[in-house]
């Protein structure tokens, strides 16, 4: 038996400056307490009560987290909302036409 949890623990405080860099906005204070309660109800003390859990033997086992840290999980998670500051819509299709041949459609 596992626990779903992240590699890496992190705080409120923690959590809000990762997220507020990674959408390059101000991120000065935390959610206020208050507010998670009225927005989550009977589950925010999942989110603010301190879990002392860890990741310590699903690693052990060998599972690789693809994103062990935070930072790396909110840049995927916002990179394709278009959130993510200095991202840039990229997209690759192959067409199997000669360039010339498509290009009048494209232009």
């Amino acid at each position: 038996i596992y626990n779903a949890v992240a590699p890496e623990p992190v705080t409120n405080s923690e959590f809000t400056r990762v997220l507020g860099k990674a959408l390059a906005r101000p991120a000065i204070f935390p959610v206020p307490a208050p507010v998670i309660k009225l927005l989550f109800g009977e589950m925010s003390t999942v989110l603010l009560s301190s879990q002392r859990v860890s990741a310590r033997k699903i690693s052990d086992a060998g599972f690789a987290f693809r994103f062990p840290t935070l930072t790396l999980a909110l840049y995927d998670l916002l990179r394709p909302l278009n959130l993510v500051s200095g991202y840039v819509y990229e997209e690759v299709k192959w067409l199997p036409k000669a360039p010339e041949e498509v290009f009048p459609f494209f232009s």
